[in-house]
């Protein structure tokens, strides 16, 4: 685990959730009706449908994974969206977690496995 928690470590943070945010600008159709920067999670797209997107960013200035097995800001990731879906279980219905990140993820790791899924089990 990281103890690093210099300026530019966080001011990367802060800055990589603007490029995010700014990628799901372009990405956006005409169904897109706000994008937001650190309301309900790191980054949001909320779609005409109700529908929305919550997308949590994990920066890295080192060439590890900020993902790792071993990473807390990966289990308190997953402990708030669980907390989230237990509070509100509809949200389940309209709403896509994202977990993004700038380093590189094991061929084994938990957040490599739950992006290879390829079924709700």
């Amino acid at each position: 685990m990281s103890t690093d928690h210099s300026p530019s470590g966080q001011a990367l943070g802060y800055v990589y959730q603007f490029d995010r945010a700014t990628y799901r600008l372009f990405q956006s159709g005409i169904d897109v009706v706000e994008i937001g920067v650190e309301d309900i999670d790191d980054v949001s797209v909320h779609f005409h449908d109700g529908k929305e997107t919550r997308e949590q960013n994990k920066s890295t200035v080192n060439s590890g994974s900020p993902l790792s097995d071993r990473s807390v800001a990966l289990w308190k990731t997953l402990h708030i969206w669980a907390e989230t879906i237990l509070a509100t279980p509809s949200l389940l219905n309209t709403t896509e977690l994202h977990l993004v990140t700038n380093g590189s993820l094991s061929s084994k790791c938990l957040a490599r496995r739950i992006n290879d899924a390829i079924d709700k089990e």
